[in-house]
């Protein structure tokens, strides 16, 4: 009885049980609760501990910056901006470590409602000075 290589490995991999050496089984997942309190200590933390290294390095540069913008502006009506990005990824870290990634949008909604928000406000936008014949005149 002749047997090739490949039939001897599909053989092999037939018969092998899951759960073997090296296999995803064996591996443990990261903690729900763990990525939750890091991520509660610093933002972004329990992405990282999660495996999404770069997904836990631009939450904590998009918390960082968000947050230093809106402490250099001081008004206390924008600190809902960085607040809700450190709940977003204490739900992110707890959400990834059970294996369920959650959308990026609400910290970027988060994120462009500061910046628009204080940037209108520092430049002074005011829409009731604004007329249609000096816009239709630019």
């Amino acid at each position: 009885m002749n047997v090739t290589p490949p039939q001897l490995f599909k053989r092999r991999m037939k018969n092998q049980k899951p759960g073997g050496p090296g296999s995803a089984e064996e591996k443990s997942s990261p903690s729900p609760i763990l990525a939750g309190v890091l991520s509660t200590v610093i933002p972004g933390l329990g992405q990282i501990y999660a495996g999404q290294v770069y997904r836990g390095v631009a939450t904590l540069l998009t918390f960082a910056v968000i947050a230093g913008m809106t402490a250099y502006y001081g008004d206390p009506i924008w600190y809902f901006a960085p607040a809700g990005i450190w709940l977003w990824a204490i739900w992110d870290a707890v959400s990834l470590a059970g294996g369920r990634p959650r959308s990026m949008l609400l910290p970027v909604l988060f994120s462009l409602a500061a910046a628009y928000g204080i940037g209108w406000q520092m430049i002074g936008i005011d829409f009731s000075k604004a007329s249609l014949e000096r816009g239709l005149s630019i």
